[in-house]
């Protein structure tokens, strides 16, 4: 039986390997093959290396590229344990397995020549998490045919040094598809877009809206840092019936009267005691049905006796957004 060994640093977690090894979205290296010989046994081993040792990875196998040549006997080895043997009744296997910083791959064909396998070695691709923080709509819901000023603010972090980022807000169904832009997001520190501070990464924009009918409007912020991509969670403004109207304003009263309170005590008891200051208060209103410090420790989440939710995140100092979150 004749044996080839090799070794190659992989920084990606997927790779592909035909009696080669390569990567799946970037080549690092040019393709190898090694032919079996007539007639004899061939093994095979790849040493790689992985970063990524906690995620689950999946072994696929293709035994060869067609109905024709299949291998007839052979077994793949991960760190010298057998995970896969396959025949000429074999197309096509899946096998989750874990790796190792550095891993030995061997695979052994004790048949005829025929097709080498096919063997993918492929990681969930996880996606960076969204730069997007502190998402607000104030107010989220109001009064149908009733014009009202709507202010959508975010937290998206970017470096004093460089330009800010273009931010969109972005309209979409309820399934999510993208309908319109509805504007850019400034960090101009422009009253006017409804941005207070400049370059304090907090960016803003003011629009009236008027519903003539009840409606759900769902909404998401777009913003490219770096070439890449990323969305906010959906959020949504509603337009509402004047007797939930009615209750939407006494929301909006007690978020501001709770809002004041918290910038009235910040400056002589801190951040932690304002905020149970604030707390507190909320549990005196005879509309709200229970309330709570986030993990954050900087906002406060709200639900109220007709199961709306609400809440209020205390921005730094300089900044003031009180949050509505009906469901």
């Amino acid at each position: 039986m004749k044996k080839h060994r090799f070794i190659y640093f992989v920084i990606l977690s997927a790779l592909s390997f035909t009696t080669h090894i390569s990567i799946a979205e970037t080549n690092i290296f040019e393709s190898e093959k090694y032919i079996q010989e007539k007639d004899k046994s061939q093994e095979v081993t790849k040493i790689f290396y992985t970063q990524n040792t906690d995620t689950e990875f999946t072994f696929i196998v293709q035994n060869g590229e067609g109905k024709q040549r299949k291998a007839s006997n052979a077994v793949i080895e991960s760190n010298g344990t057998a995970i896969i043997k396959f025949n000429q009744q074999v197309e096509k296997i899946k096998k989750p397995v874990s790796l190792q910083t550095e891993n030995e791959l061997t695979v052994t064909r004790r048949s005829k020549p025929s097709s080498p396998p096919i063997i993918s070695i492929v990681s969930p691709t996880v996606s960076p998490p969204s730069p997007i923080k502190d998402v607000t709509a104030e107010p989220d819901g109001f009064s149908i045919n009733t014009p009202t000023q709507v202010s959508i603010t975010a937290t998206i972090p970017y470096p004093p040094e460089e330009e800010p980022p273009i931010v969109e807000l972005i309209q979409i169904s309820s399934t999510g598809e993208w309908l319109s832009v509805e504007g850019e997001m400034l960090d101009d520190g422009s009253l006017s877009t409804g941005d207070e501070i400049f370059g304090d990464g907090v960016f803003s924009l003011r629009k009236t809206y008027n519903f003539s009918s009840p409606t759900v409007m769902w909404l998401c912020i777009k913003v490219t840092l770096n070439e890449e991509t990323f969305y906010s969670d959906n959020f949504r403004v509603i337009g509402l019936e004047s007797r939930v109207g009615e209750q939407a304003n006494t929301i909006e009263r007690i978020q501001l009267s709770a809002e004041q309170l918290y910038y009235q005590n910040l400056p002589f008891v801190g951040e932690q005691q304002a905020l149970e200051i604030v707390l507190a208060f909320l549990h005196t209103q005879a509309f709200v049905k229970t309330a709570g410090i986030s993990e954050s420790g900087v906002s406060i989440w709200i639900e109220y006796i007709n199961d709306m939710d609400g809440g209020i995140s205390f921005n730094p100092p300089g900044t003031r957004g009180q949050r509505l979150r009906f469901r």
